[in-house]
């Protein structure tokens, strides 16, 4: 009973009344007539009961919720999460009312409140219950701090960077509304709690990626760097926001682009910041592309290697979707969910950017209809091929090479051309306002009379 369904009921009752009374010709045109007008009636009907039918039964919850696109953003923001979600904020309160009484320093963030960012990020996520749409949340917050980051151009002179400033109406922004809106959770967070105290935005989006990974990561124990004091862009538009910076889904001479021209970073960086891939999916809705990196949404609320051994051992070929997408699959139908990129790919495999591609990464392995193995890309791309290889080595729940290469890789990103600014977190009393000292005024001897003789 979904508006989907009448929608082709609909279809199939139109279809039947246009094209079934030629192949019956030879009825009676009375019968024919009945038939049309019977026809009509019933579409009528259904018309006017599909007008009628405007809320979604699954708006309070997400119990018996369809597992698609169309639900995905109901799942993740379904009252029972928002309302744990704005608990968690409330409860927060306290602490930042006794920071403004203490006299707050303007933008400073001591490592108590960062902690608190990073367990706060932590708490709304796990209150999400659905499994894919906590990978989501915790991907999207990733994707936020990096696509700020990513618009940067070290040649320029407007410079962009982890700056506050992003064009939310852009294609390539595409889902990330649904992380940072009027009424997200996490805009909530800033406004209510950290931006009355004066961390800049720029600040507070990396703060919360760090906690988001950290959160996914294996024992919650990777603790990427920080420091404090990123300005947001005093005049952040859609033109200042530099979307067109952001890489396309073509192919590496996109990945080079953006990580090694204009952000300056090496292959090995660009394969270490490709490798957040793990966390969330793509949605059809945002990108035009649909599915996660790995192998399942329990995997995908993971930050872990696991993107490096999909890409280099499953049997990955092109396929074409019915928007005109081009990104790659592996396996039968069963593998809907499971996805790659020309520009994930092109980091293993010497592939042609944009569509073309003729090969399978794993004929060993089945590749349907794609006999010709793809060549690595070895001799074309040599740093980012040894990268690959390194953060997926060892045994499967060892992620220290890539722990370790994320990590390098995220600090120049989200610290770039920022040298001289930013500032070490310290101790609480660090950004509590001292008193200037108060100097007794000097006290003047009273005038000695000398006693008459």
């Amino acid at each position: 009973n979904t508006e989907k369904h009448q929608d082709l009921r609909l279809q199939c009752f139109v279809t039947t009344l246009f094209i079934l009374p030629p192949l019956v010709n030879k009825i009676p045109s009375s019968i024919m007539l009945l038939f049309r007008g019977t026809l009509a009636l019933i579409v009528s009907i259904l018309v006017q009961h599909a007008s009628t039918v405007n809320a979604c039964p699954f708006e309070n919850g997400v119990s018996g919720m369809p597992e698609d696109e169309r639900h995905r953003r109901l799942r993740t923001r379904s009252s029972s999460v928002r309302d744990k979600q704005r608990q968690i904020i409330q409860e927060k309160k306290q602490a930042f009312h006794r920071k403004l009484q203490d006299g707050h320093i303007p933008g400073c963030i001591s490592s108590d409140m960062y902690n608190e960012i990073i367990a706060n990020v932590a708490l709304l996520g796990n209150a999400i219950e659905d499994v894919g749409e906590k990978g989501h949340f915790f991907g999207g917050i990733v994707r936020l701090a990096a696509h700020d980051f990513m618009d940067i151009d070290i040649e320029s002179t407007e410079i962009g960077g982890s700056d506050g400033c992003l064009d939310f109406t852009a294609g390539e922004n595409g889902g990330l509304s649904d992380i940072w809106c009027d009424d997200c959770e996490l805009t909530a967070l800033y406004e209510e709690l950290y931006e009355p105290l004066g961390v800049s935005k720029a600040d507070f989006w990396v703060a919360i990626a760090n906690g988001a990974i950290k959160a996914t990561s294996i024992d919650a124990d990777l603790d990427l760097p920080f420091q404090w004091g990123r300005p947001d862009h005093e005049n952040c538009t859609p033109a200042t926001a530099n979307s067109q910076r952001l890489p396309a889904s073509t192919g590496c001479d996109q990945v080079e682009n953006t990580f090694i021209t204009r952000m300056g970073l090496t292959w090995r960086d660009a394969v270490a910041l490709m490798g957040a891939h793990t966390l969330g999916r793509a949605s059809l809705e945002a990108s035009g592309h649909d599915g996660h990196w790995v192998d399942t949404e329990e995997e995908a609320a993971i930050f872990d290697k696991r993107y490096y051994s999909e890409l280099i051992d499953r049997p990955w070929f092109p396929v074409t979707l019915p928007n005109g997408n081009q990104e790659w699959s592996w396996g039968g139908q069963d593998r809907a969910g499971t996805m790659s990129l020309n520009t994930d790919i092109c980091l293993y495999f010497d592939i042609p950017d944009g569509f073309g591609q003729g090969c399978c990464t794993n004929t060993d392995r089945g590749c349907r209809d794609f006999n010709v193995q793809c060549s690595t890309a070895e001799n074309v791309r040599p740093e980012a091929f040894e990268a690959a290889n390194d953060f997926s080595s060892g045994r499967r729940t060892d992620n220290t090479q890539f722990y370790n290469g994320f990590t390098a890789a995220w600090q120049r990103a989200t610290e770039n051309s920022l040298d001289g600014i930013l500032k070490p977190l310290g101790d609480s009393d660090s950004c509590v306002v001292t008193p200037a000292p108060v100097t007794p005024a000097p006290v003047t001897p009273a005038p000695v009379t000398p006693a008459p003789v």
